[in-house]
């Protein structure tokens, strides 16, 4: 009886601690899904046009986004094999190797977003919404590299168990760009309005800011 009784108390020990590793990263992930979904309804509101363009900007990066960090999230089982075995060093190589692939992959797309229309031109793609999806592109690209450092700390820190701080940063980046979509895009408070081309630059503004928590982690 005192066997079963200690195998039922393990296991929802493991239960527990795997809620509390997936519940965090599960609020983080519907945060940044909320961020596509805000910009889409803000985008309707700016014209047909806009919205159709720059939705063709936005699958084109999230198609690169998705492809690279589906190569960085090899980081959070190395890690997390690191560290059960007791080896920090290692943990630290093996995150200062993922943000040498981030920036290895990063530059690449940088361009090839930078010089978007062209592809969509080449897939068949209307040349006037092509064009516009540019301008959307051009302003995101320069968030690509800090989107792919910021997969390689999210994976270190699910490794870690930690995933607290994922969850609060991509919470408060959600909430900065909803409120800095409304007043840029439309130029409320005095503000120029800037369309499409701000949506895509908060994207990148907003990625940077996430990476600071990190900084103090990074040196395992």
């Amino acid at each position: 009886m005192s066997k079963d009784n200690t195998s039922g108390s393990r296991l929802i020990s493991e239960v527990k601690q795997c809620l509390l590793l997936a519940v965090p990263l599960a609020a983080a992930q519907l945060a940044q899904s909320a961020t596509g979904f805000v910009d889409t309804v803000m985008m309707g509101w700016l014209g047909s046009q806009t919205i159709a363009s720059g939705g063709l900007g936005a699958a084109v990066y999230t198609f690169c986004l998705m492809i690279t960090t589906g190569i960085i999230a090899a980081v959070s089982p190395l890690a997390a094999e690191a560290y059960g075995a007791g080896k920090p060093e290692q943990v630290g190589q093996i995150v200062r190797q993922g943000l040498r692939i981030s920036l290895l992959l990063g530059i690449p797309i940088t361009v090839l977003l930078w010089h978007g229309s062209t592809l969509l031109v080449l897939l068949g793609q209307d040349v006037n919404a092509a064009s516009l999806a540019q301008t959307y592109l051009r302003a995101i690209a320069w968030g690509f590299i800090p989107a792919l450092g910021f997969a390689v700390f999210k994976s270190f820190l699910s490794a870690l168990s930690q995933p607290q701080l994922v969850m609060v940063t991509v919470v408060l980046g959600t909430l900065l760009n909803i409120t800095a979509n409304y007043v840029l895009m439309f130029g409320k408070f005095g503000l120029p309005a800037l369309g499409l081309v701000q949506q895509g630059g908060n994207k990148q503004t907003i990625k940077e800011p996430k990476l600071c928590p990190y900084k103090s982690t990074e040196k395992v």
